[in-house]
């Protein structure tokens, strides 16, 4: 998206864009102070353009957006009033743009809050705008501090405290009916509670000795043939003589002199366990 001004072409909508609000009596404060307009919010930009003259229009699209916030302004006619300011960069160049309400009896700029999903889970709270998803807040249990339900200007508000290591924020949701309100509240607090007792901190680790143990089928072999002479006289090379040595001779078998073998045997029947014959 970019930023545009004077150009009706670009305040039609495109082909998957639509309006999520629309705003009367909206003044372009910086650019064009005392004429009257009407602001569209829309889940790609935000157009402001002249009720009197269209053709006066600004496009903003959200990618160039740098900071939104309000401030207080001196207005034309002497009074100080409240201003939607937006900071934005494109091309290379920033552009700053200042909307103030024109309708003074209206209240429903500044106290309107984001319409969203808030799910409950095990760990944690989240919450998302139902127009922009990307617009979405996560709270583990883990970093809460407090939790209750406060009366505000809109309302009985469910107010959740972050602890001071995670930033100590104060976030605020309202539930409507109130009746839900209250049933929200007691399943997080119930939930909290119980997460506090038995935190859960997503890492599982088993020692291998105390992992199930699997039972190893062994195979059953049956003897058909006692071996058991060969194999004490194939054992019986391996034992000691004392400290007698034999005198090594050249050995056409293995190609070098080496120790002779003990009488009754040979080098051939060292090199096997089981005798053939």
């Amino acid at each position: 998206m970019f930023i545009k001004i004077n150009s009706v072409v670009h305040m039609q909508l495109r082909l998957g864009e639509f309006n999520v609000d629309k705003l009367d009596l909206i003044e372009d404060t910086k650019g064009n102070a005392g004429d009257n307009g009407r602001l569209i919010v829309t889940n790609l930009r935000i157009i402001w353009h002249s009720l009197l003259l269209p053709k006066i229009n600004l496009s903003i699209g959200y990618n160039t957006f740098i900071t939104v916030n309000t401030k207080i302004i001196h207005s034309l006619q002497g009074r100080h009033m409240q201003a939607l300011y937006i900071l934005a960069s494109f091309r290379n160049c920033r552009y700053e743009f200042l909307f103030t309400n024109r309708d003074l009896k209206s209240t429903r700029h500044y106290t309107s809050g984001n319409i969203g999903t808030f799910i409950v889970t095990n760990i944690r709270l989240v919450w998302f705008a139902d127009v922009n998803c990307q617009f979405n807040i996560s709270i583990p249990y883990l970093i809460i501090a407090n939790i209750i339900i406060k009366n505000s200007k809109f309302g009985p508000t469910l107010v959740i405290n972050s602890t001071e290591s995670s930033g100590g924020y104060i976030l605020g949701f309202q539930v409507n009916p109130v009746q839900k309100l209250h049933i929200v509240y007691k399943e997080i607090l119930m939930l909290w509670k119980a997460f506090e007792k038995f935190p859960i901190f997503g890492v599982d680790y088993t020692f291998e000795h105390q992992a199930p143990l699997q039972q190893s089928n062994m195979e059953q072999y049956t003897e058909i043939q006692d071996n058991q002479i060969e194999i004490s006289n194939v054992f019986g090379y391996y034992f000691s003589e004392g400290s007698n040595q034999r005198k090594p001779s050249f050995s056409i078998y293995l190609g070098l002199a080496a120790e002779e073998p003990r009488e009754a045997s040979t080098l051939q029947n060292l090199w096997e366990l089981v005798p053939q014959t």
